[in-house]
């Protein structure tokens, strides 16, 4: 964070009041908090697109959970990054944290009644990513929602149907529902039907069939 001998420095070359210099100084301050910030929110989640990108390219296994979990964990970072940070500049224009947070424990109540989907939520994000009903990638049926999950945020969980549109689903509907997940199946059954001319003859039958046999070995 910004070095106040610095400042000093620069703010003694423009002749200012003692008034004038002290907020002028205070912006500067508040400015640098706000750059190193961004900076490190916008670090966070590059490294976070490269380190899935690198397993994705260099990694036989873990791909499914480097794509479930790199973009939860990055979420979570950039939330406690934009908090110190808020919390800095704050500090920095003078204003009293210690009287926000009071204020905001007597509200805790409130909060925490008008969180409980939040939190909800939260714990049916935990619970995907331990039981791993699935990953990024996979196939699934849930909630009446098919399709593809695209991603496995904090509040829900976004899924590509297969008319091409997005749902988003609650992880604490998720955590509660019947998913059926089509990726881990060992086998897929499928039907086929097969027209016959009705001249062809028993020879003709059974070299078809011959050749189907020999395909499908």
């Amino acid at each position: 964070f910004p070095s106040h001998d610095n400042d000093g420095v620069f703010i003694e070359y423009l002749e200012l009041s003692a008034t004038s210099a002290s907020k002028f100084e205070m912006i500067l301050d508040t400015a640098a908090v706000v750059f190193v910030t961004v900076a490190v929110y916008q670090f966070v989640e590059l490294m976070s697109d490269r380190a899935v990108a690198y397993v994705m390219r260099h990694k036989e296994h873990g791909r499914d959970i480097a794509a479930t979990l790199a973009p939860l964990i990055a979420s979570t970072m950039k939330f406690f990054v934009a908090v110190l940070g808020i919390s800095f500049a704050l500090g920095v224009l003078g204003v009293n944290i210690a009287a926000i947070i009071t204020g905001l424990s007597i509200g805790g109540a409130a909060l925490a009644l008008a969180s409980q989907d939040t939190i909800k939520n939260l714990f049916g994000s935990l619970v995907i990513l331990s039981e791993r009903p699935f990953v990024v990638g996979d196939w699934i049926s849930a909630q009446g929602v098919e399709g593809t999950v695209e991603e496995i945020g904090v509040r829900s969980t976004r899924i590509r149907t297969f008319a091409d549109t997005v749902m988003f689903v609650s992880n604490a509907k998720m955590a509660d529902a019947m998913i059926e997940n089509m990726d881990m199946r060992n086998v897929r059954r499928f039907k086929s039907t097969v027209h016959v001319d009705i001249a062809a003859g028993p020879e003709t039958l059974q070299r078809f069939v011959e050749d189907a046999y020999r395909d499908w070995e």
